[in-house]
């Protein structure tokens, strides 16, 4: 008896944003990267962050993530091994990190706006997609593990998520991550002792 995990995960992303549309102040990248600061390390309300910074943020990511999709085809064309950088710091980033090195599948569904006034940001938009479409990364299959093993080491992590949340301040900025992560342990244990029992 053997157990694949597979994970299905659905991200909705902004699309290329203009700054000049947003009637703000426009944030040189150092001004942005202040308030995002304040955001992730001093946990500043995230409703509060300005517009045109949310904009400065989204542009940011994608231009990161198309870079480094340009730069694993490069690598892999030459035969040579891809390691997402530590750059790559928000979930979508990581997740895509991963695709990056084959071990995950992607589709990209991008959306596009018929009215004219949104015709740059449609052209960026298609841009980036054609970018993400030739990304080429050898196919790295999961290795299916003993059901048995995948149990204990499922349970091992239960208990170990369970600590933590008994560990941590509720007024933890980071607690929904905590508490997602025990739940999701958790319920990996029960899923596998049922698949077990039926087998």
């Amino acid at each position: 008896r053997s157990y694949t995990c597979t994970k299905f995960n659905l991200f909705d992303l902004a699309g290329s944003e203009r700054a000049d549309k947003t009637g703000e102040k426009r944030y040189s990248g150092t001004e942005a990267g202040m308030v995002l600061w304040e955001v992730m390390c001093k946990g500043k309300d995230i409703t509060k962050v300005p517009i045109a910074v949310q904009a400065y943020a989204i542009n940011m990511e994608l231009t990161t993530l198309a870079t480094e999709i340009c730069n694993a085809t490069d690598r892999f064309s030459q035969g040579m091994a891809y390691n997402p950088p530590r750059t790559l710091s928000t979930a979508f980033q990581r997740y895509t990190g991963a695709i990056m090195m084959g071990r995950t599948l992607l589709t990209t569904v991008i959306c596009i706006s018929p009215a004219p006034q949104h015709g740059s940001e449609n052209l960026f938009s298609l841009k980036w997609g054609e970018k993400m479409a030739k990304l080429k990364a050898p196919n790295v299959p999961e290795k299916p593990v003993p059901a048995e093993k995948a149990l204990e080491a499922a349970v091992e992590l239960a208990a170990k998520t369970a600590k933590e949340m008994a560990e941590r301040d509720p007024s933890n900025k980071y607690w929904a991550c905590y508490e997602g992560r025990s739940v999701c342990a958790a319920r990996l244990v029960q899923i596998l002792e049922r698949l077990i029992q039926s087998c």
